[in-house]
């Protein structure tokens, strides 16, 4: 999988720290949904 923006892969690094970080924890979250959406896309 790649990123267009590097910025993307930054909450998957930094994960260890979700539990010190809330606002990452939902910049994940975000980050995750949008995948599953754009792959629900481009399935159909």
């Amino acid at each position: 999988m790649k990123f267009a923006d590097p910025v993307d892969t930054r909450p998957l690094i930094d994960a260890r720290n979700l539990s010190r970080s809330p606002s990452l924890r939902v910049l994940l979250f975000a980050h995750s949904r949008q995948c599953r959406s754009n792959a629900l896309r481009r399935a159909s």
